[in-house]
């Protein structure tokens, strides 16, 4: 198939999982245009990521005149999707109060969706699959609107728990949701009337080719734990130290 992806920030150090995810596809024979919607503030400089990097088209960084002119072709080509995918965008504006900042997002979203829809149906397109259901998938599910091309999410955490803005929507429109574990699955059905049949479980794993499970073990005495994270507050790590 013939894939997009999106996501805060390709190919970022912190969220190495997305672009492997991309890499292991391409490996699997399927072709992807990754799109992000930032440039990585900390990006990951591996040198096997040159070709991935050199491929990535980053939404924010596009001129507004580009933006505003891919708005233009789209009204002019797609007339039914554009109005469709606006006047969703309004209903929405209003759901989360049309007067906040949520709705001043959801509306400069919609404007550079148009960017990432006209791309989408220039590069023939299939599928558009997004990483966080937070501003990314805000962006991809206005795009699929506009272009008439399915997408999907993966969401991890803070997307869901602190930033689950429309996240009951994201689930109806998206051709499947997933997420990384089973308790978020169940958070996500006991906090949003959603179809559970849409909720996917997709868990953020290793490369078993270069990670191997080992078949025993001796536990050190006292016991050691390692973990992995970023020294900021919505990893926890505090709660760690004070065991």
């Amino acid at each position: 198939m013939k894939l997009a992806y999106l996501a805060p920030e390709i190919p970022a150090l912190s969220a190495t999982f997305v672009y492997n995810e991309i890499l292991a596809l391409t490996e699997l024979g399927h072709e992807i245009i990754p799109f992000s919607v930032h440039k990585p503030i900390m990006p990951a400089t591996d040198q096997h990521l040159d070709e991935l990097r050199s491929k990535v088209i980053y939404l924010y960084a596009m001129p507004k005149k580009t933006v505003f002119f891919s708005h233009l072709k789209l009204l002019t080509k797609k007339p039914i999707h554009y109005i469709k995918a606006l006047s969703e965008c309004m209903k929405d504006m209003f759901q989360v109060n049309i007067l906040s900042r949520d709705a001043r997002g959801l509306f400069y979203r919609f404007f550079y969706a148009a960017k990432l829809a006209q791309d989408l149906v220039d590069n023939d397109i299939q599928h558009l699959h997004v990483h966080f259901a937070h501003v990314p998938t805000d962006i991809a599910m206005y795009a699929s609107m506009l272009s008439g091309i399915p997408f999907s999410v993966t969401a991890h955490a803070n997307d869901i728990f602190e930033r689950g803005l429309l996240l009951d929507k994201k689930v109806e429109r998206s051709g499947f949701f997933a997420t990384i574990s089973d308790f978020n699955r169940h958070y996500i059905q006991q906090t949003y009337q959603v179809d559970p049949g849409k909720l996917e479980i997709i868990r953020c794993g290793v490369d078993s080719r270069v990670f191997t499970r080992k078949s025993s073990i001796a536990l050190s005495d006292p016991v050691r734990i390692g973990v992995v994270g970023r020294l900021v507050e919505k990893k926890a790590l505090i709660r760690l130290f004070l065991l």
